[in-house]
């Protein structure tokens, strides 16, 4: 009977290492698991991009339009 316990102990212990080495993986692979959180990623990125070419265009005119209020000042 000791023997028997101490096979359902050691068991236990081998599952419960398995179950948290799982839900390890299945919280690793979540994000590229859902389709829909690549796609929003993706749409983020994309207005990202956008909104720092927007940045870059309007230092551009910024820095034409102190130049040409310094030229005719």
């Amino acid at each position: 009977m000791a023997l028997q316990r101490d096979a359902l102990a050691q068991h236990k212990r081998v599952r419960a290492s398995l179950q948290r080495r799982n839900a390890g993986h299945a919280t690793d692979q979540g994000f590229t698991k859902s389709h829909r959180l690549v796609m929003d990623f993706e749409h983020r990125k994309k207005a990202t991009l956008a909104v720092k070419e927007q940045i870059e265009e309007t230092k551009e005119k910024f820095e034409n339009l102190a130049r040409f209020v310094k030229a005719n000042s």
